[in-house]
């Protein structure tokens, strides 16, 4: 970024107001030598009020310039932070270049404390908390468009004030870069101070805002030590502390270095989470270390675990405004965060092969423009605690050759365009959640999971990105007349599918609980075929079978999740399997009644669904649904349920939706009884069918002869009709296709036909053999059908007309009528005009002339 000393002419002192505030600069006000200079402290009148400053004096025999002096001008004029050195104004006249702080290190500098044992454990913590807001401050604030990089962090450059609050200082050498490029490498000469520097910096020059969390992981470590990072008179092996600490963290022998009585004074859980925080930040290898943001939560966490239990909350200065002390996050928000994620979260740079710049997100949606926003209702948004989702195209290195890399040589691999689904968070506060869906979906690989192209973590965007560019959830899904009985079977099947591999068939005996199965959590394909189980942000990912979970709190899941939740769930905290088969039995639930279960809940939080079933009124309400027609006067599902396959579909979600857990069936079970519905369902669907050749048989090739008349969709014809059991005289009605009419008209009068009979409406043909009571019955019904076929031109013969007495036909007509019309019950304007109107395609009745 180009900057010019003019820009900040609102920020210039005269000289000759300086040389009044320090006496001239006199000896006696000096209070500190730095890179820079001298640093004189006085009173400077401002705004009619004496303030306190302190003057940093260029001293060009300490190789420092103007650049350095209009850098921290630059940085520091547009920073505001209670844990950052607040900018005066500067001087840049007659030679001398100055700039004057607000004078707020009482104190003088951390360096100064690191062996004094009269500084807490609790003051060490609040310490470092306020470095690291400062530091996340600088790297990323929202609205900000430019990131900026410290380059000089140490235990000098943080200073001390009255209450041993921390202000960072030391802006001089910093480096001022676009938001869009803050986790790039930036190419600069070596600077910094020796002990702090990041060994990828002295190697390659290259600096980004992890060479910072490098630095002040080495702080970190003078802290918990009690000694400073470069001691050049003691023995190689313990000259510099951060190897030195980074091989005691990986050998276990940290007690040997740390300093006692320091650490004493700590309880085990803020000691652990402040030696995390310190290890991590210190690794080699920059990909290993958390973010700023990170680094700050964790270490939040470790100064309210050292805060008494019974008020954690009492002691922090949780509201304080920017001129005032620290602002903290209370422990409700750090959540899980300090309870169970915070040691593993940076293991997801070790997945670097999957990150996604943002750069390349915001081009890809237009900068998060409406038109790549997927649309659906706002409540659905608000209540996940995401952002909307957004659509894009995307060119990433290829996932088939990604998934076995790990990282390595990356850039080898070619690349691919993919439509995409990307996932925003909503709330930094989520950083757990985000962590852990990708620790999840980048281990689970199976059909019916959503899977994870990558991930962007930058500054405050939490981001992930999915392969496909349709969000259809399941739950705005439920209602509609387009998802048919079979299609609703197949949904369940491929869930039941995910889940079992989540539980039961992951590779090296790993396993996910959910612990959020909900009808938001569940994709579906554009063709409403397949689906996907989405939403791991909640989930537990064990190393083992046996491994228990770690109990997570009721307010962290989304309503649609917290409504489906397992009763023992509720009251122990703890996820289990069962818990899991519950929240899917939930699902199943919707599916067979087409209506959001949270809707009931909403209006009796005591109902459970097991009521459902012991008030005996399930069918009715699953037959209602499913039978209901839509906005369109077409039938709710094209093939409605089969009695057998929605019997035994009741039965199995009942038992998962069982209070009792162990009454619950495992995910085998319920698979082969899905399995099981589904193959009643195929039966029932198919058993209507006839070859098209034998009904060409039976015609005569559709012959003239066999030719009774016609109608808007095209000619029926008469004929017998062979089977094993002898023949019968039938009428075949045949589409023709240069009508324009198609399928859903011959599918409609299949579905009437075969659902209602009535011995004054006409009745489908059944061709397979009677073998049992059923099938007798079913022969009784009449069913039989073939598929719709492009038929050629058929010839036009007036058929010869039977004289009936017009009596007799208004009166048979009239009877049939009121009952298709009482058994559909609106259905009228849709019965009327199958009645009156001969179908497409070719459809085979019992002859009753």
């Amino acid at each position: 970024m180009s900057i010019s000393i003019t820009q900040f002419n609102h920020l210039r002192i005269p000289l000759e107001e300086i040389l009044e505030a320090t006496n001239n600069f006199s000896e006696e006000n000096i209070i500190a030598k730095g890179d820079f200079g001298y640093i004189y402290e006085g009173q400077l009148l401002r705004s009619g009020e004496k303030i306190n400053v302190s003057a940093k004096r260029l001293d060009r025999s300490q190789g420092q310039g103007d650049v350095e002096f209009l850098t921290e001008i630059s940085v520091l004029s547009g920073l505001k932070h209670p844990n950052i050195v607040s900018l005066i104004g500067f001087c840049d006249e007659k030679g001398e270049k100055i700039i004057i702080h607000r004078h707020e290190q009482a104190k003088g500098s951390l360096c100064m404390y690191l062996d004094d044992p009269t500084l807490t454990w609790e003051q060490r913590l609040r310490i470092s908390v306020g470095v690291a807001n400062a530091i996340s401050y600088i790297h990323y604030e929202e609205g900000r468009n430019y990131s900026i990089i410290h380059r000089n962090i140490n235990s000098s450059t943080i200073l001390l004030d009255d209450n041993f609050e921390a202000k960072l200082s030391g802006f001089e050498f910093s480096i001022k870069d676009s938001v869009d490029r803050m986790e790039r490498y930036i190419s600069s000469e070596v600077i910094g101070t020796q002990g702090y520097m990041d060994p990828e910096t002295i190697k390659s020059g290259d600096v980004t805002q992890n060479s910072d969390v490098y630095s002040f992981g080495v702080v970190l470590c003078e802290i918990m030590c009690g000694r400073q990072a470069f001691l050049p008179n003691e023995e190689v092996t313990n000259m510099f502390l951060a190897p030195l600490a980074r091989s005691h963290f990986e050998n276990d022998t940290l007690q040997d270095i740390i300093n006692s009585d320091i650490i004493n004074q700590g309880t085990q859980k803020s000691v652990e989470l402040f030696s995390i925080a310190a290890s991590n930040s210190i690794y080699e290898d920059r990909e290993d270390r958390p973010d700023s943001k990170m680094l700050f939560l964790i270490l939040c966490g470790a100064l309210i675990k050292q805060l008494p239990s019974s008020n954690p909350e009492s002691s922090l200065d949780v509201e304080k405004d920017e001129n005032d002390a620290l602002q903290l996050p209370s422990k409700d928000e750090l959540g899980v965060v300090v309870e169970s994620t915070l040691a593993n979260v940076w293991k997801v740079n070790k997945l670097e092969h999957l990150r996604i710049g943002l750069i390349d997100i915001l081009k890809a949606t237009d900068n998060f423009s409406d038109e790549n926003k997927l649309s659906f209702e706002y409540e659905v948004w608000n209540m996940m605690d995401m952002l909307p989702f957004y659509t894009g195209d995307l060119e990433l290195y290829d996932r088939k050759y990604v998934s076995s890399l790990e990282g390595k040589n990356i850039g080898e691999l070619p690349k691919r365009h993919y439509n995409v689904r990307i996932m925003r968070f909503k709330h930094a506060t989520a950083l757990d959640k985000f962590y852990n869906a990708i620790e999840i979906l980048s281990t689970c690989k199976h059909e019916n999971i959503d899977s994870l192209l990558g991930f962007c973590h930058e500054g405050s965007h939490r981001i992930l990105v999915h392969e496909g560019d349709t969000c259809n959830l399941l739950y705005i899904f439920l209602s509609m007349s387009d998802l048919t009985w079979d299609m609703r079977l197949r949904i369940c099947l491929d869930v039941a599918h995910g889940l079992n591999y989540l539980h039961n068939e992951m590779e090296d005996q790993k396993m996910v609980i959910h612990r959020a199965i909900s009808s938001v959590c569940i994709l579906l394909d554009d063709e409403g075929q397949g689906a996907k189980i989405t939403g791991f942000e909640l989930s537990t990912l064990r190393e083992t079978q046996d491994e228990d979970t770690l109990p997570f709190r009721k307010d962290d899941l989304n309503l649609w999740s917290f409504f489906s939740m397992a009763p023992e769930l509720s009251e122990t905290g703890k996820a289990t399997k069962e818990s899991d088969i519950y929240s899917f039995g939930i699902v199943m639930l919707e599916i067979l009644c087409g209506m959001a279960y949270i809707t009931e809940r909403q209006k009796d939080a005591e109902f459970q669904a097991e009521q459902w079933f012991k008030d005996g009124k399930i069918k009715q309400r699953v037959l209602r649904v499913i039978r209901e027609e839509n906005r369109g006067n077409k039938l709710f599902l094209k093939e409605g349920p089969n009695e057998d396959s929605l019997d035994t579909f009741i039965k199995i979600t009942e038992r998962c939706v069982a209070v009792n857990p162990q009454q619950r069936p495992t995910l085998q079970v319920i698979i082969m009884e899905l399995r099981k519905a589904l193959t009643f369902q195929k039966k029932h669907k198919n058993r209507l069918r006839i070859p098209f050749k034998d009904i060409r048989s039976a015609t005569q090739n559709f012959s003239r002869a066999n030719d009774i008349g016609g109608g808007g969709f095209g000619r029926v014809y008469k004929g017998e009709l062979a089977s094993e059991h002898g023949s019968s005289t039938i009428v075949a009605k045949r589409l023709d296709t240069s009508h324009g009419q198609g399928d859903q008209q011959f599918y409609n009068e299949l579905h009437i036909l075969s659902e209602y009979k009535h011995k004054n409406v006409i009745r489908l043909y059944l061709t397979q053999p009677i073998d049992s009571v059923k099938q007798a019955t079913l022969l009784r019904k009449g069913v039989g059908y073939t598929e719709p076929v492009t038929g050629g031109n058929v010839e036009e013969k007036k058929p010869e007309v039977k004289e009936t007495k017009p009596t007799e036909v208004c009166s048979v007509g009239v009877v049939g009528l009121v009952f298709v019309v009482s058994s559909l019950f609106s259905n009228v304007i849709s019965t009327l005009s199958l009645a009156l109107t001969p179908l497409a395609a070719v459809a085979v009745f019992h002859d009753k002339v």
